[in-house]
């Protein structure tokens, strides 16, 4: 993996953990907020990289709340392709979608952004806390400023962090395993696209073809 690989990716993280983190934990070293739980980190990158399940997420919310947004929301995102052009694999691993963001954390934590705690019990770690720094929101306020390219990261988490809906890591995973796709992925297999059968249900709530204009 290239620098600017490790760099895209920590930008990525960098907006999850800021938009999902939270304020109300103790502080124990100094930090601003903390986003709980490495589950909880790898089922909101899971959405960050499969625009077409996120798209999904838009439509359920919509045939529950009613909410022609979500709608519009979901039809942007095969508007602009992303199903295809953003979507970045994920590995399934024995608690659902997985990737080790060592590499991308560390760029992270050297930089005084971020710090790992978690919970024990006697001889293991129960759950990984993010530690989020002053310095991680004053970067991304800077960034949104600076490179409005990248604006689409911090877009993007909030919209995740709309369908997540202060969930669990455990809740999340358990809703991502709700689509046969996702669950019935081999073990180390990459989850595949579920594109065409989004869009076909989008277009059905639409009643028209996506980005076109009603009968």
């Amino acid at each position: 993996m290239t620098h600017r690989t490790y760099f895209i990716e920590a930008i990525r993280l960098l907006f999850v953990l800021t938009v999902g983190s939270e304020t109300t934990r103790i502080k124990t070293r100094g930090e601003a907020a903390v986003f709980s739980g490495e589950t909880r980190l790898n089922a909101w990158d899971f959405w960050m990289r499969y625009p077409d399940y996120l798209a999904d997420e838009l439509i359920e919310r919509y045939d529950v709340t009613g909410e022609d947004d979500m709608l519009a929301k979901a039809e942007k995102i095969f508007v602009d392709n992303e199903p295809d052009q953003r979507r970045l694999v994920m590995i399934r691993y024995r608690f659902g979608a997985y990737e080790k963001h060592d590499d991308a954390l560390a760029v992270l934590v050297s930089r005084g952004l971020i710090g790992i705690g978690g919970r024990k019990d006697v001889d293991r770690i129960r759950e990984t806390d993010f530690l989020i720094f002053k310095e991680a929101f004053d970067l991304c306020s800077q960034i949104v400023k600076d490179e409005p390219v990248l604006i689409w990261y911090r877009d993007r988490a909030e919209l995740v962090h709309l369908i997540a809906d202060h969930r669990s890591g455990y809740a999340l995973k358990k809703r991502q395993y709700e689509r046969i796709e996702y669950a019935t992925t081999l073990l180390g297999g990459e989850i595949p696209s579920i594109e065409a059968d989004v869009k076909m249900r989008l277009e059905q709530r639409l009643k028209r073809p996506v980005g076109g204009s009603a009968a």
